[in-house]
């Protein structure tokens, strides 16, 4: 795929940006919302640590969609996402690389 179609990104999420740190632990970040294309399967990835587990669902997010957001970084494996009223966590995400610019990103969710 070279670029997401924008009738695609139909979709909003909600990402749980983690905060700063203090001496008790990780303070609470802001939200931030994504436009993303939403894609319901179930297929077996690695996640951080190398285990197999099954992803409930998959997001693609574009640049385009979402300017000014660093996709790589709101999409990082652990991040929290609320999308359809649901908690899900980030598994892995990867981006699509075109001619050394991201085209988008895709992050599986459990």
């Amino acid at each position: 795929m070279s670029r997401l179609n924008p009738r695609e990104a139909t979709e909003d999420v909600t990402i749980a940006v983690a905060g700063d740190r203090d001496s008790d632990g990780p303070l609470p970040g802001s939200n931030v919302t994504l436009r993303v294309a939403y894609r319901a399967k179930r297929q077996l990835v690695r996640d951080r640590e190398g285990a197999e587990v099954v992803s409930e669902a998959t997001l693609l997010a574009a640049p385009e969609h979402n300017p000014g957001k660093d996709l790589e970084q709101l999409l990082s494996p652990g991040t929290k996402v609320t999308v359809r009223g649901d908690d899900r966590e980030v598994m892995t995400a990867e981006p699509a690389l075109r001619r050394g610019r991201v085209v988008y990103v895709a992050a599986t969710l459990t």
